[in-house]
Formats: structure tokens, C-alpha cells, sequence
């Protein structure tokens, strides 16, 4: 807590004497003394409050002793009065009005923790005291992460952290660091809980929090390493071109673009000609060319409009590649290909 001063400017009194000219005119000034916090523009409370009398004339402080206690009394409540003095308790207003929302905010937390327990899913992550369950840890080993893996039959399945911290807040830094992101960050033994076990911990303090990722994300960061899909596919073909595309929604992170490529290549493999055409973009936007127009051609020979229409675009770029050639293949196997044309009619 530092401390700081303000005056204020009261006006004047008459009929008191100075000692030094006899003159009867003073100016006032009221000075209050205050704490603040890091700010000292913004006042926490005020300490003291002082009246300054000041001859008119020759300048010379009075001895606030020798004034009537009624007059000055009259003067320190004219002067201090109360819209000058409710700015002095701003920087206290704002903490209690602080202290509110951060209790706002964690019992809207506690709603949403208890909520996640009642109704789990995979990938929630679970904020543990370790030591409340299990009692052999040492000092240092009290916090660590819990992430579900599976929910099954009212069976909650989750694995832990390979880290340990005596301080909570350093789990919120592993998920900030993008650490969990990491498959190596999770230990592979799954430890299985009912729900009414989940919540007995939750209310015994060893659940200190459950957050749920929204789009794969948890405060700002990129949490799974794995994005899952959740439909029904007549072939591993579509489920691998899914695959790819969900990664290229975080595109941005270089393993998930490698797993892009990975689940694309499966797809292309198994002759699924939009994972082809996929495949392919990423190829011209890598700049390899020739590997992208040799999965055009395989998507083309299936029919596939986009395929065609980049093929062509692109193979006036590469020497050697010659446009009236894979039309005419295309026109032999039974399709009526124009070049001018974005359509692509079968015969």
C-alpha cells in the first residue's frame, strides 16, 4: 500500500485575524491523505483530512488551533463534503465489485464442473488434487491433469498426467503451453470411476475443476491430439477423407497438417476420388505439381468435375503435360469433356 495527497480547493472564510497583517480574509484548501494500489490516480481510501487556512494577503498558514472548533468544523464539512470525498473510495469500490464477479464467476464454474461430471464425455479434462486420492503422493506430486478417454455404461474412464505440481495454476499453464497437445503428456493407464464416485471426489476437494474443449480448443490452445469422428461411413475411403479434413481445420498447427496428409493419402489409396482431389490441393499448394496432377488424373478418371477442372488448369504449367492427350483419354472411357466449359457431362 502506497500513499499519496489531493487538495481541494474550498473557498474563503472571513472574521478570522491573521497574526502577521491583521488581515481578516483566508483562502481554504482542503488536504486529504489516501492509499492506493499500483495506481495512483485511482484512490483505494482516504486516511486523514486537513483544512489549510492561508492569509489572502500575505500568504501566511493559520494555526487551525486557534480557530473556534465550531467554525472549524463548519469549514472541514463545507469543504470535505461528500461527491469530493466518494472518489477517494473508487480503487475499494472497484475491489468489492472485483471480489463480486470472481465469486460470480467461480460458482458459474462450479455449476459448469458439476454439470461435466453428471453428464461426462470424451475429452473433458479433469483438474485433480492427486493427493486426496491418492494419500502416498509426495509434496511436490499434489496437482495434476485427468483426461476421459472413453464413457461407457456409467463407467467414466480417464488417464492422468505424467506431471505432478504443488501449485494448481500450473495445470492451467500446461494446457495454455499446448503441452497436453503432446500424446506423450498422458500416462496409457485408464483408471474407471461411476459417476457418484467422480462427484464424492469432486465434493471431498480432489475434483477441483472439469473444463470441456469447444472445436479442440481449452483456454486459447489446441488440447487433443486427435480429432474423432463421430458418423456412420459406407467406406474406410470417406472416413480417412474426414479424417483429413478435420485436421485441416487446425491446419495452422504442423503435426495436425501432417495428419492431414496422412488420412488424405489413406483415402486417395482406397480410390476415393474427392480424398484425391483433396490430396491434390495440398500438393499445388506445396508447389510438387506433378504429384498433384497424378491423383487429378486418378479422381478425373472417375468422373470428378473438380478434378478435371484443375487438371486442366495445371498442366499447362508443367512441360510435358499435354492438355488434348487427357481429354481424349477422358473422351475414350466415356466422358464428354470440354475445356471451355466447367461442366463435365458422362455420355
Amino acid at each position: 500500500m502506497e500513499y499519496s495527497y489531493f487538495t481541494l480547493n474550498g473557498g474563503q472564510v472571513g472574521n478570522l485575524a491573521c497574526e502577521h497583517c491583521n488581515f481578516d480574509q483566508f483562502n481554504i484548501k482542503g488536504k486529504i491523505k489516501y492509499a492506493f494500489l499500483f495506481l495512483e490516480s485511482i484512490p483505494f481510501f482516504p486516511l486523514k483530512k486537513k483544512i489549510i487556512l492561508s492569509c489572502v494577503k500575505c500568504h501566511n498558514i493559520l494555526n487551525n488551533s486557534s480557530i473556534d472548533s465550531g467554525l472549524y468544523k463548519s469549514i472541514k464539512k463545507n469543504t470535505f463534503k461528500f461527491h469530493f470525498m466518494f472518489p477517494m473510495y473508487t480503487g475499494l469500490f472497484l475491489s468489492v465489485l472485483a471480489l463480486v464477479y470472481w465469486q460470480y464467476v467461480k460458482y458459474q464454474e462450479n455449476l459448469l464442473t458439476q454439470a461435466h461430471i453428471q453428464s461426462p464425455r470424451k475429452h473433458d479434462f479433469y483438474f485433480i488434487n492427486y493427493h486426496k486420492i491418492n494419500k502416498n503422493t509426495r509434496p511436490n506430486q499434489h496437482y495434476r491433469l485427468g483426461k476421459v478417454v472413453s464413457v461407457n455404461n456409467g463407467l467414466v474412464s480417464l488417464i492422468y498426467g505424467g506431471f505432478t505440481y504443488t501449485k494448481s495454476s500450473s495445470l492451467i499453464r500446461d494446457v495454455q503451453g499446448g503441452m497436453t497437445y503432446d500424446s506423450r503428456y498422458f500416462n496409457a493407464d485408464e483408471h474407471s470411476f461411476t459417476i457418484e464416485q467422480l462427484q464424492n471426489l469432486y465434493n471431498d476437494d480432489a475434483i477441483l475443476a472439469v473444463r470441456r474443449p469447444i472445436n479442440n480448443r481449452l483456454y486459447g490452445n489446441v488440447v487433443i491430439d486427435s480429432i474423432s469422428i463421430n458418423k456412420s461411413y459406407r467406406t474406410l475411403a470417406e472416413m480417412y477423407n474426414d479424417k483429413g479434413l478435420a485436421f485441416m481445420t487446425y491446419s495452422h498447427i504442423e503435426s495436425n497438417l501432417d495428419n492431414a496428409y496422412k488420412y488424405f493419402i489413406k483415402s486417395s489409396e482406397n480410390g476415393f476420388s474427392k480424398g484425391q482431389v483433396n490430396l491434390s490441393k495440398l500438393y499445388l499448394g506445396a508447389g510438387e505439381i506433378n504429384k498433384a496432377l497424378y491423383w487429378l488424373d486418378k479422381a478425373s478418371i472417375q468422373g470428378n468435375a473438380v478434378a478435371i477442372k484443375l487438371y486442366i488448369e495445371n498442366c499447362k504449367t508443367v512441360n510435358g503435360c499435354e492438355k488434348s492427350i487427357f481429354i481424349n483419354k477422358l473422351t475414350e472411357i466415356g466422358y464428354d469433356v470440354s475445356s471451355n466449359e466447367v461442366n463435365f457431362n458422362k455420355k
